[in-house]
C-alpha cells in the first residue's frame, strides 16, 4: 500500500471550508483536476453513502463514495469505479480549526498499485506523482473558499 499526504492552511473558518467539501456532488467548483462532477442517480446529497462521478480533465472519469463522515472533522472517500492503475484508492480529508479564521486541511490518499511486484516497486514513484494533484486540489479549495470564485465555471 502506498500513500501521499498534503496539508494546507486556509484563511477561512472551519464551517466555511467544511461546507465546500460537504457539497459532495459539486467538487468540480474547486478541483482543477476535474472538468465536472455530479451526484450519481439515487444518491443522497451528502453524508455516509453519498456517491458522485468525477470527470477528469484527461477525459477519464471515476466514481466515489463517502465511507466515513464526521461533520467538520473528516471525510473518507473511496474510489469504487475507475480505470486507474490501482486496485484500491481511498482519500481521507481531515479538517482542524487553527483559529476562528484559519483552518487546516490534510488530505491523505492511500492506494494499492496493480501489477503485483512491479506495482509495489512503482508505489513510491506513484506516491510522488499523486502529491501534485492533491496539492492542486487543496490550493483550489483554498482559492474557492477565500474568494468565493469557482475554478471550473464551464462545468
Amino acid at each position: 500500500m502506498a500513500y501521499a499526504t498534503t496539508t494546507r492552511i486556509i484563511n477561512a473558518p472551519l464551517s466555511k471550508v467544511w461546507n465546500a467539501w460537504d457539497d459532495f456532488g459539486d467538487i468540480y467548483k474547486f478541483n482543477p483536476n476535474l472538468k465536472g462532477s455530479h451526484l450519481l442517480p439515487g444518491s443522497v446529497s451528502t453524508g455516509l453513502g453519498a456517491e458522485r462521478q468525477c470527470d477528469l480533465t484527461d477525459g477519464n472519469s471515476l466514481k466515489e463514495r463517502l465511507t466515513r463522515y464526521q461533520p467538520e472533522r473528516l471525510l473518507e472517500v473511496e474510489v469504487f469505479e475507475h480505470n486507474l492503475p490501482v486496485k484500491k484508492m481511498v482519500a481521507l480529508v481531515e479538517f482542524k480549526a487553527i483559529s476562528i479564521r484559519k483552518t487546516e486541511v490534510c488530505m491523505t490518499l492511500t492506494f494499492t498499485p496493480r501489477m503485483g511486484v512491479l506495482g509495489r516497486i512503482m508505489g513510491p514513484i506513484m506516491s510522488k506523482m499523486m502529491k501534485k494533484p492533491i496539492s492542486e486540489l487543496l490550493k483550489g479549495n483554498a482559492e474557492f473558499v477565500e474568494s468565493g470564485k469557482m475554478l471550473n465555471v464551464a462545468a
